[in-house]
């Protein structure tokens, strides 16, 4: 296989069709500030996403991409809204889809991802993957983990600080 980057900044722009005809990887690093979407769901993130993209026309017609993408970032526990760390891989497998193609759903375990056909940002593609595998509702793997005067918060079920009886407390009996 032939490589195009290692374990460095990888261009911004590509040409899957180009990258996927010689079957070349892009292995390297994407910077995160180049993804708004995902750095605004989150608490904080780490400087670069690690990524490994095969590019072939082995097994269909089209251009697929196989590989792996790694980051590690921190997001708000559901339980007790500290912060909670969060490794995202998600697997790659898609078929590069040129919005004048005609091809309207998966093909055996291949996702589509349209793009305009003059090329892609990479940036969006790692972007996009990351997206679709961030947790719904994380929590701390054990309340213990959790803050604690947050968990005891949630269990009395009143403000934190609140310790006044309400004029309705004699109605609780």
């Amino acid at each position: 296989m032939k490589t195009n980057a290692e374990n460095h900044t990888l261009s911004p722009n590509f040409d899957p069709l180009y990258m996927a005809d010689r079957k070349l990887d892009l292995v390297g690093l994407v910077p995160t500030y180049t993804m708004p979407r995902i750095r605004n769901a989150v608490i904080s993130m780490q400087p670069a996403v690690t990524v490994h993209l095969h590019f072939s026309r082995e097994n269909f017609v089209y251009c697929t991409v196989d590989g792996d993408m790694m980051c590690t970032l921190r997001l708000r526990c559901e339980r007790c809204l500290g912060e909670v760390e969060a490794i995202l891989n998600p697997i790659v497998k898609l078929i590069m889809k040129p919005e004048f193609e005609n091809i309207t759903e998966k093909i055996g375990e291949y996702d589509l991802y349209e793009y305009s056909g003059n090329g892609l940002e990479l940036s969006n593609l790692v972007e996009d993957e990351l997206l679709l595998t961030l947790p719904i509702a994380l929590k701390h793997k054990d309340i213990s983990l959790c803050n604690s005067d947050m968990v005891a918060w949630l269990a009395s079920g009143r403000e934190p600080g609140n310790n006044k009886e309400t004029p309705f407390a004699i109605l609780k009996c």
